[in-house]
C-alpha cells in the first residue's frame, strides 16, 4: 500500500464516522460537510503540524489534497449509510 493510499484510506475512515455519528446528532447536509471538513483539519494537521513543524515526516500538499478527496468519499458513503438506516 502506497503513501497516497493510505491518505486516501485516512481520510475516508475519518470522514465517514465523523459523518455517520452527527449523522444521527444533527440534520444534513451539515453532516457531510463536518465530517469533510474533520477529514480535512485532520489532513491538514497531520502535514502542517506533525511533517513540517515537529519534522518527523515529510510535509506533501498532495498527501492532504489526497486525504481530502478521501474524506469527500467517505462522507459520501456515510450519507447513504445514515439515509438508509434512517
Amino acid at each position: 500500500m502506497t503513501d497516497k493510499h493510505k491518505h486516501a484510506l485516512a481520510g475516508l475512515a475519518i470522514a465517514f464516522v465523523a459523518t455517520v455519528i452527527l449523522g444521527f446528532l444533527i440534520n444534513p447536509p451539515y453532516d457531510f460537510l463536518i465530517g469533510w471538513g474533520i477529514a480535512g483539519l485532520i489532513g491538514a494537521g497531520k502535514e502542517l503540524i506533525y511533517d513540517k513543524l515537529l519534522g518527523k515526516g515529510t510535509p506533501s500538499t498532495l498527501d492532504f489534497w489526497v486525504t481530502l478527496l478521501g474524506g469527500f468519499v467517505g462522507s459520501w458513503i456515510g450519507i447513504l449509510l445514515v439515509d438508509v438506516i434512517l
